[in-house]
């Protein structure tokens, strides 16, 4: 049987330099906030009305951070983050100027600035990030999910705040960067219901106009923010699903950014052809798990390795890659990225092998196939129609019967966390993308032990669980990076989900766009960005 390649442990990650000064105490001024000479090339003027349009293929159906699934630029105009991340996943200040770990390792110590106000200019201060630690371990977010060592928070002085952990986890400072801080006086008074209606935050912006799933409209404050200088006075966001209509808004100049879109590989080269400005950075994963909920339910024969093993036989990768993306993607045979310390160089993509699966399938006792009672669901806005369709046609080859079921987003996550009574699907088309530099967003998600109950997991591996788990209490740089890459193995040699390609992340912008910059390729924000004449 086929087993994925084992990494080198004697790898060294070229990030491991990052990660031992997340163990140190670290101080750093925050950057400043001034637009740089640099950003105005010879000869280039900065428009005269500096509102810069977005167009979404979806937002926040609202605008409380806690959930994980939101394109989180559209939070960051209005809220601050506890940390933030730099190039190469590198922990940087944001409100926290610095933070140590304890010498027993179970709690970090975080050190916030002074300067920064609420807008009724009350200071922001440690008992707002205590209250945004307890409030989202408490209502158990898909937020807290990327803490989940985190068990409490400790005020030491209004400057400091101590976050204790069950275990060692080096991670949390690195997801310090999507805890946006929550207003605790406001909320305390006038309840979450309320201030889920009329949102505010620290961030430079406010918010004037706000349709649910629609548009955002935000607009910087008359006072200046003490360490984020946006350029833009106006930022609108739109909600356009389809991207020949993102495409449209670009082309007659109502649109100057589409970030993270999921164009085709035509619709690029025309864009590209047109004049636009394309940025394509390898940065998602796309797979289909084989939800381990719903084959224990329902008892498919996705319980058997065998099936996983020859479902991946099935699929031709290779050809999808090219067929449907070009140059800007690769096959794979592991879910993470290059540049995560979870990605393991040395892992091939699984051969295309039919034969082999029909055998497999034999052995496992489905020797003329069988059908899956829900299939494949997926939503274009995280996996392409047509990627998702020449899966089903390569299962049919070898026996395996599969719906396909296309739903919107808000369905799709009814399905992926079984909200609203919903059943899981025996496939979840799904990408990942590396938010960290640990691949916990993952982790948040995935497991034994999430979901509530096993019949709602994505996947159960216990020796994957226990592993990963290991690897964010590794406090040496060296060896965390050997077994975060043996968790790898460990997953891919279970096979619980379909590999497919490692894609790009398409950011379309105006050729009038400048300042644009993508620290992470989820990790982003929208305050460098300004247009010119």
């Amino acid at each position: 049987m086929h087993q994925p390649s084992a990494p080198d442990p004697t790898a060294r990650s070229r990030f491991s330099w990052q990660l031992g000064a997340v163990l140190a105490l670290l101080v750093a001024c925050a950057p400043e906030g001034a637009v740089p000479a640099a950003r105005n090339p010879a000869g280039e003027i900065p428009a005269e009305v500096p509102v810069l349009r977005v167009g979404a293929q979806g937002i926040a159906a609202d605008l409380v951070p806690r959930d994980t699934a939101i394109p989180w630029y559209q939070f960051w105009p209005m809220y601050d983050s506890l940390t933030q991340l730099g190039k190469d996943y590198r922990v940087e200040p944001s409100l926290a100027e610095r933070w140590e770990l304890a010498p027993d390792g179970l709690s970090w110590t975080f050190t916030l600035r002074r300067d920064v106000r609420w807008p009724d200019g009350s200071p922001l201060t440690a008992q707002d990030v205590k209250f945004t630690i307890e409030s989202l371990i408490e209502q158990n977010t898909s937020i807290r999910a990327r803490i989940p060592a985190v068990i409490g928070a400790r005020l030491l002085d209004d400057d400091r705040v101590e976050l204790s952990t069950s275990r060692v986890d080096v991670s949390v400072p690195n997801n310090g960067a999507v805890l946006w801080i929550f207003p605790r006086q406001a909320i305390e008074r006038i309840g979450w219901g309320a201030f889920t209606a009329q949102p505010f935050g620290s961030g430079p912006y406010e918010l004037v106009e706000y349709r649910s799933a629609d548009l955002l409209r935000y607009r910087k404050k008359s006072t200046p923010h003490p360490f984020r200088s946006p350029v833009a006075n106006e930022l609108v966001i739109r909600a356009i699903p389809e991207p020949a209509q993102l495409i449209a808004g670009l082309r007659s100049g109502e649109l100057d950014l589409v970030p993270a879109a999921n164009f085709s590989v035509e619709q690029i080269g025309q864009l590209k052809n047109a004049g636009f400005q394309i940025e394509a950075p390898l940065a998602s994963s796309v797979y289909l798990v084989m939800m381990y909920g719903a084959a224990q339910t329902r008892r498919t024969p996705l319980r058997d390795r065998r099936v996983r093993y020859a479902i991946n036989y099935a699929v031709d990768r290779f050809t999808m890659a090219r067929q449907f993306y070009g140059a800007y993607a690769q096959p794979t045979g592991q879910q993470a990225v290059p540049g995560s310390l979870y990605f393991d160089p040395d892992a091939l993509p699984w051969p295309f092998d039919p034969q082999r699966a029909k055998q497999l399938l034999a052995e496992a006792g489905y020797p003329n196939g069988f059908r899956l009672e829900i299939g494949i669901v997926f939503t274009p806005l995280r996996s392409p129609a047509e990627v998702m369709l020449a899966v089903k046609q390569y299962l049919a080859d070898v026996g395996i019967d599969t719906p396909v079921l296309q739903t919107e987003v808000g369905v799709w996550t009814d399905y992926a966390f079984g909200r609203n009574n919903t059943p899981q699907p025996d496939f979840l088309a799904t990408f990942s993308l590396e938010s960290d530099g640990f691949y916990t967003n993952w982790r948040a998600v995935a497991g034994c032990d999430r979901g509530g109950s096993i019949e709602k997991a994505w996947t159960c591996t216990p020796e994957w669980d226990r592993t990963f788990d290991a690897a964010l209490s590794e406090p040496d740089p060296t060896r965390r990076s050997q077994v975060l890459r043996q968790a790898n193995r460990v997953f891919r040699e279970d096979a619980p989900v379909l590999f497919l390609v490692n894609g790009p992340q398409f950011f379309v912008s105006s050729p009038k766009l400048r300042g644009l910059t993508l620290p992470t390729p989820q990790f982003y924000n929208l305050d460098s960005v300004y247009l010119v004449r």
